[in-house]
């Protein structure tokens, strides 16, 4: 195998190609997926660095809402390969396709030629930007010539106009005249009761078989049945051939124009070419910045190897375990043990993938702050790679893979090797596995390692730069928790599994015995990882018993805080009150002196009564009085009485008093309220003005985006209604470019409805293919 071989299949053994599958899924065109599928990661410091920034400036761009328009792009390409095949014309509907594509090309970039003056860095993405060209009047041309429906338009020129206009009078003259024809032969029995119809461009009547001696003409078609004969009548065959050539010379013109669109296309199909291969890079890009944000990637700057809650991209989100893989500034080499089906590959290939997106403009699932060395190369040698092509056994194999890392691995790369003494004798296995680790140690290679042997799990005690790691386990319940421990070697349990499964106990002692010093280092393995295990549970209540303390004192401190707010406010409120009857009652006072000072004496007991009255008036706005009626109330009210409503303006009549409801008649309505909400109340001078009723202004626009189609016709059915009463004539719809399901399915509603004379797409200045506008009015459609 090649270095390139080897380097796909270790991307393959890393289930990268599955990963990239998802992220392809985000492309908005088939051309944008295959090149996303070719990614591969950057040996190079440069085209890393690239590619990353590529990706954020496009995430960045994805969050203002500006996007490629990249559903247009296989349309248009298969419209491109159908000139570079040599077609002589296109059809209306591929001319379209090229000129929309090349205008929304043109509005994307001056989108994003705006963004960047708003302080977005577009760096990364301007070489591609540079190869969308201009070519604006030609999509201009194309647009200006066919209509939203793929057809060519009838006013795509003057003598086309000319020309259609010509064919529809004459047909239509022929159409009354063979309607009128068919009116009196019908009524002689002569016709089938079926309308007048075509047959071969012709206007034909259903003549009865048995009657078509009684119709002179040229019969053009007959039914299955033979029943039926379909005849030209012969006083319409001048008229009929008049609208054929008058046919003829409208498709003419239809084919002129074509051809010279068609040959527009062709003189830019470079620049055509060249937009479409830049737009498809920029669609493979923002598929990488869509999947950069749907998974919030991270993408780790260089340095030592940080992977906090490092995961594997292709689980699901509610089965993935996170695991910290922090090591040291020096690490060249980690051993991985534990238990089989303890996540050891996983972690192998977690750790890889989170290179390789890395380096590929994807980012590493991973949370917080991240670093990662950079690798030029990765190689991976796992599961049974054995040949019988190749005469290989598993061994075999897995040697090819290894020596493939002797040959091309150096400083700077990245060996991840699964089991490397599986498939041989165990203990020349693993004499070949240490001599391998320390070839290429030498070499600068960084390794990740998992085994279960023990000679390996002793090697991080006797070299250095050589490091412990493993799985962890439950020893009670002998089930994994794929949680990734570094420091300290891992058991395998290999007989405390087998003793679960049932292995009577005289083998389990044999087997004790024999393995010696192994079983004893497994033990001392297993007890140290419990006793490691129950520290991070007690350090883990004390942090959360700390946080809910924490939590407990901020919470207090709240509370005083709204409290003595609070406060603040009653005492303010008191305050402004006391000072408003103080003012109130010096006023009353004043003024009832200098009428006492006047008056006789039965005045002045009068008077007195109203400053008894008073003060205990003063009172009842005092807040927490006690014995007095709190404010609003009313007191006893009489039919004939004028009132105020407690949450209703103006003055209202006393009708009747029904126990303890008053029933109080107020401008046209009336209300049946409890004595307390009411208060007296001066008669009104003039009758209060009737009621107004008008309409809200209207906008001429609205937004569809984010509805479903059946949600959108519903709003997009009221909104008619509403414009057409408010005399609004032009509406503009705006419904988003996405896939072009919702615009599709607003077009297909207008069409349909009868209120609508006509609709176009939205100029770039309008919202370009986001955005339908609507003339609305009522009658037929415009042409």
């Amino acid at each position: 195998m090649t270095p390139a071989d080897h380097m796909t299949a270790s991307l393959r053994r890393m289930e990268f190609p599955e990963l990239l599958e998802r992220v392809a899924a985000h492309a908005g065109s088939s051309s944008g997926a295959v090149r996303t599928r070719l990614l591969k990661p950057a040996a190079d410091r440069d085209t890393a660095l690239r590619l990353r920034r590529e990706t954020e400036a496009c995430a960045l761009l994805t969050g203002k809402g500006i996007t490629p328009p990249a559903g247009l792009i296989d349309e248009a390409a298969v419209a491109i390969a159908k000139l570079e095949a040599g077609a002589i014309v296109l059809d209306p509907h591929e001319l379209r396709d090229i000129g929309m594509l090349v205008r929304e090309w043109v509005s994307f970039a001056s989108s994003v030629r705006v963004a960047a003056e708003e302080d977005c860095p577009i760096d990364a993405i301007e070489d591609i930007l540079e190869r969308l060209p201009g070519c604006g009047d030609l999509a201009g041309r194309l647009l200006r010539i066919t209509t939203p429906d793929g057809e060519l338009s009838p006013k795509a020129s003057p003598e086309l106009a000319r020309l259609s206009a010509a064919v529809e009078r004459k047909r239509r003259r022929l159409s009354s005249r063979l309607s009128g024809l068919a009116d009196r032969l019908g009524t002689k029995g002569h016709l089938r009761d079926a309308p007048p119809t075509l047959r071969n461009g012709r206007f034909v009547l259903p003549v009865l078989s048995s009657h078509k001696k009684h119709v002179q003409g040229i019969v053009h078609d007959r039914s299955e049945s033979g029943g039926t004969i379909f005849i030209e009548p012969m006083e319409l065959i001048g008229e009929g051939n008049a609208l054929q050539e008058a046919l003829l010379d409208r498709d003419q013109e239809v084919r002129r124009i074509l051809r010279e669109a068609t040959g527009e296309v062709r003189e830019s199909f470079d620049d055509i070419t060249m937009g479409i291969d830049a737009l498809t890079e920029l669609d493979a890009v923002f598929a990488r910045a869509a999947w950069h944000l749907d998974c919030c990637t991270v993408f780790p700057d260089e340095g030592r190897m940080n992977l906090p809650s490092l995961s594997h991209p292709l689980i699901p989100t509610e089965e993935v375990v996170a695991s910290d893989v922090d090591l040291p500034e020096d690490w060249l080499v980690l051993l991985v043990s534990g238990p089989n089906a303890g996540g050891k590959s996983v972690l192998l290939k977690s750790i890889g993938l989170a290179v390789a997106s890395s380096q590929s403009g994807l980012g590493a699932l991973v949370a917080g702050e991240a670093t990662i060395p950079h690798f030029r190369k990765i190689i991976m040698s796992m599961g049974d790679q054995q040949s019988i092509k190749d005469h290989l056994s598993t061994y075999s194999a897995r040697l090819e893979e290894q020596l493939a890392m002797v040959r091309e691995l150096a400083e700077e790369g990245l060996a991840l090797i699964d089991e490397p003494a599986a498939g041989t004798d165990p203990i020349t296995g693993a004499a070949m596995a240490i001599s391998l680790l320390e070839y290429l140690s030498g070499c600068g290679v960084r390794m990740v390692i998992s085994t279960h042997m023990g000679q390996l799990k002793n090697l991080a005690s006797s070299r250095g730069r050589f490091y412990n790691g493993c799985m962890s386990f439950d020893e009670h319940t002998l089930e994994p928790d794929y949680r990734f421990v570094f420091g300290i070697p891992g058991s395998s349990f290999t007989l405390d599994i087998a003793r679960r499964m049932g292995y009577p106990e005289d083998i389990l002692a044999r087997a004790v015995e024999m393995s010696g010093d192994s079983f004893r280092l497994d033990a001392l393995m297993s007890e140290l990882t419990s006793l490691r295990d129950t520290r991070e549970w007690e350090l883990k209540e004390v942090a959360a018993e700390r946080e809910r303390i924490e939590a407990s004192r901020e919470e207090q401190v709240t509370r005083m805080s709204l409290r003595e707010e609070e406060l603040s406010r009653m005492e303010h409120e008191l305050s402004e009150t006391g000072r408003k009857l103080l003012h109130d009652l010096e006023s009353g006072a004043d003024s009832l002196m200098t009428r006492l000072s006047r008056s006789d004496a039965e005045t002045r007991k009068e008077v007195r009564q109203e400053i008894r009255d008073f003060v205990e008036s003063g009172s009842d706005r005092i807040p927490g009085s006690p014995g007095i009626m709190p404010a609003g109330t009313g007191g006893s009210f009489s039919p004939g009485d004028w009132v105020s409503v407690q949450g209703w303006q103006g003055s209202g009549l006393v009708e009747s008093i029904r126990k303890d409801r008053v029933v109080v008649v107020l401008g046209d309505i009336r209300l049946e309220r409890d004595s307390s909400e009411l208060t007296p109340a001066d008669p009104p001078e003039e009758k209060p003005s009737d009621a107004v009723w008008g309409f809200h202004d209207e906008s001429p626009e609205i937004h569809l985006r984010g509805m479903t189609l059946d949600e959108a016709v519903a709003e997009l059915d009221a909104k008619i209604d509403n414009c057409l009463m408010a005399g609004i004539s032009v509406l503009r719809i705006v419904h988003g470019k996405g896939k072009g399901i919702l615009m599709r399915g607003v077009i297909d509603y207008l069409r349909s409805d009868r209120r609508v004379r006509s609709w176009r797409q939205g100029e770039p200045g309008e919202g370009g293919t986001g955005a339908t506008i609507a003339v609305l009015g009522h009658g037929e459609k415009d042409s």
